[in-house]
């Protein structure tokens, strides 16, 4: 139901224009929740449109209703936050009366509904309901019934909210191992790249400036190394070794004893130790 009142002549006319649309005109794929609610909608806003144009009124001064609230979510929505099948209907609505004010009205003041449910044309001619409106249309707009609706989820009808993932990569926090075949030369480049970092982190009087490698800085590389490539190939090992537990049946190291030495380094224990 809609209508549209002239607040310039001296006496207020009221226009109404009713859309009962039947939702079986609509394809199968659209009777979802509130869609055949919201296809009567842009042939009203059409109708609201074109007699608004005609009477030279401005599109502020129409009023649109629905029953859905469904719908008077969606419309009171920005589209590109719908569904592509509920957003082209609201853009067509907005487009045709960008300033109009849509309300929701009740099922037992709604005329539409008359016509969409099927009524005698005997009882039509006798119904006030059809050719006058519900009797508060006759009051200023500030004594019209106002519902304070709680709207559905956003769920029904608009796209879902993405979601911010965090990945955590097992991958080494560098890509040396794919560019060096040599496993002493990495090693020293490993080796260089921790002295430079701790040279970073400490005072002047403190650094290294030794021009060859210590015997301690290649073993620390060393151990580094071998324990990202432990971690990558093996990260349950780690865990169950740091808190004593045994690892998950169906793993590799399942029947070994498996541990972690001095250097943090996964060992497996022997008979002889």
């Amino acid at each position: 139901m809609g209508f549209s009142q002239s607040a310039s002549s001296k006496k207020n006319k009221t226009v109404m224009l009713y859309s009962a649309v039947k939702d079986w005109i609509f394809p199968r794929a659209s009777k979802l929740f509130g869609n055949e609610r919201v296809n009567c909608c842009p042939p009203l806003a059409k109708l609201l449109s074109l007699v608004a144009s005609d009477l030279n009124l401005p599109t502020s001064s129409i009023f649109a209703w629905t029953d859905s609230s469904v719908t008077l979510h969606w419309i009171h929505s920005s589209p590109h936050r719908l569904q592509t099948y509920q957003a082209n209907r609201v853009t067509t609505i907005n487009e045709l009366i960008p300033s109009a004010q849509w309300r929701h009205v009740s099922t037992n003041f709604n005329p539409a509904d008359l016509a969409s449910r099927g009524t005698m044309v005997e009882t039509l001619l006798s119904t006030t309901l059809w050719w006058e409106g519900p009797t508060w249309l006759k009051l200023p707009p500030v004594d019209w019934p106002h519902l304070n609706l709680t709207y559905p989820d956003d769920s029904v009808g608009f796209k879902p909210k993405a979601t911010n993932v965090a990945v955590t990569s097992s991958e080494p926090p560098w890509e040396l191992w794919n560019r060096y075949s040599s496993f002493p030369k990495l090693v020293r480049i490993i080796s260089w790249l921790r002295r430079f970092i701790t040279n970073c982190r400490t005072s002047t009087p403190s650094r290294i400036t030794n021009q060859q490698l210590t015997s301690e800085e290649i073993t620390k590389a060393r151990c580094l190394i071998i324990k990202s490539a432990q971690f990558q190939s093996y990260p349950e090992a780690f865990e169950t070794a740091s808190n004593q537990r045994q690892l998950p049946k169906g793993h590799s190291l399942q029947h070994y004893d498996v541990r972690l030495n001095s250097q943090g380094l996964l060992e497996i224990q022997g008979r002889v130790r």
